[in-house]
């Protein structure tokens, strides 16, 4: 049997001790604050992603398709699958950047993990889908799934007589190489973008839709994987690069972060 110690060194119980989740431990207006910039961050994120896929950001990006031709608008997406949502403390955002979502999923491959307060991740997350979808007047369900993506069924089907569907998925920050995973206690295969793409474009053909994805990635290493990736795959995608010094007063982050939008046709 393995010992405590050992337990702690193979990840099976792991308490890492981030800034951003020692929100917890702020006086309730400071935690207000801070949480307030984190949303502030995420809706900026998703704007930035919106004007990318009209075409809005040419200086700044590399834009190989038209904006007729693509898959989903973006601004109209009705349901949005969010790949590796954590504790999803950045929910309000997406709900209020997505006005036309009608469902919001967020997968979570590791939804035990424990923090500071000695609440897991899944329970802080599944708390607040459940403030999202029981707010009053509220028409999103924002819907919590403990599971690896990978591995886990789409619990969404489009309505029939729905002629046009707006199908988004997201990834914020995602893992593109394993050392960051293996920081965290994660074993390789949460590091496999290539797979996460290849499963996208799973859910949308079942569906018999395009495939469309939105990431957000820290440093231009990052993001270099990513385009290499989702090009190889023969995704048509763009990006738009965010200085770090744009977004210091929001985010602790000291890495610019790339903004990408991408698009691949039903065969």
């Amino acid at each position: 049997m393995m010992s405590f110690l050992d337990r702690l060194r193979e990840g099976a119980l792991e308490i890492r001790l981030r800034r951003y989740e020692k929100r917890r431990f702020l006086p309730r207006k400071k935690r207000a604050q801070f949480q307030a910039k984190i949303q502030l961050f995420y809706e900026s994120l998703i704007a930035e992603a919106r004007r990318l896929a009209q075409d809005e950001l040419a200086p700044d990006c590399v834009v190989d398709i038209a904006r007729a031709d693509c898959v989903v608008d973006i601004a109209r997406a009705d349901c949005v699958v969010d790949i590796g949502c954590a504790d999803w403390g950045y929910l309000p955002a997406l709900v209020s950047s997505f006005p036309s979502a009608q469902r919001i999923f967020g997968f979570e491959a590791d939804p035990g993990r424990l923090y500071w307060d000695g609440r897991m991740r899944g329970q802080l997350a599944e708390d607040r889908a459940e403030a999202v979808s029981c707010a009053p007047a509220s028409s999103c369900m924002a819907i919590f799934v403990p599971g690896d993506f990978l591995l886990a069924p789409l619990p969404w089907t489009p309505h029939p007589k729905t002629s046009r569907v707006n199908l988004l998925f997201a990834s914020f920050f995602p893992f593109v190489s394993p050392d960051p995973a293996h920081a965290w206690g994660l074993p390789s295969r949460h590091s496999d973008f290539e797979a996460i793409v290849h499963r996208v474009e799973e859910h949308a053909g079942r569906l018999g839709l395009g495939a469309s994805l939105l990431t957000v990635h820290q440093g231009a290493w990052e993001d270099e994987i990513a385009e290499r990736i989702l090009r190889s795959a023969g995704w048509t995608t763009r990006m738009t690069r965010i200085e770090s010094a744009r977004f210091r007063a929001l985010w602790p982050g000291t890495h610019d972060v790339f903004v990408r939008f991408s698009e691949k046709r039903q065969k």
